[in-house]
C-alpha cells in the first residue's frame, strides 16, 4: 500500500514540474515574439496577428497630401503619395523601426516629355 502511495505522490509530482516547464515555454516564447522594443520616447502598441506592429510612423506630410498607393517591397512598406504641389514623392518605411523612412522625389524624364 505504501509503494502506491509513493506512485502517486511522484506521479503528481511529475506533473506539477511538467507544468511549471510548460508555462515557462510558452512565457519565454510569448516574449520572443515580441521582438526588440522602438527606441527612444516611442511605445509600441501589442499587435492584433502574429508578429505585426502597430508603431506610427509619422512622414511629415502636408494636410491635403493624398496617400495614392501602398505596397510592401523587400522589408519595406512603400507609400505614393501625391503632394498638394502636384509632386509624387514616394516613402519607403523600414520594416527595421531602427532605419528612419526614406523620402524618394518621383521626377519626369531629363530634357524630355
Amino acid at each position: 500500500m505504501r509503494l502506491l502511495v509513493g506512485a502517486v505522490i511522484g506521479m503528481g509530482v511529475l506533473i506539477a514540474v511538467g507544468l511549471i516547464v510548460l508555462v515557462v515555454g510558452i512565457v519565454y516564447k510569448a516574449g520572443e515574439a515580441e521582438g526588440p522594443g522602438p527606441a527612444g520616447s516611442e511605445t509600441a502598441a501589442p499587435a492584433a496577428i502574429g508578429k505585426l506592429r502597430t508603431d506610427a510612423v509619422s512622414l511629415g506630410l502636408p494636410a491635403a497630401a493624398k496617400v495614392l498607393r501602398m505596397t510592401q517591397v523587400r522589408g519595406a512598406l512603400a507609400v505614393l503619395v501625391l503632394l498638394p504641389s502636384g509632386e509624387q514623392v514616394i516613402y519607403a518605411v523600414p520594416v527595421d523601426r531602427r532605419q528612419p523612412p526614406l523620402r524618394i522625389q518621383v521626377t519626369g524624364p531629363r530634357g524630355g516629355k
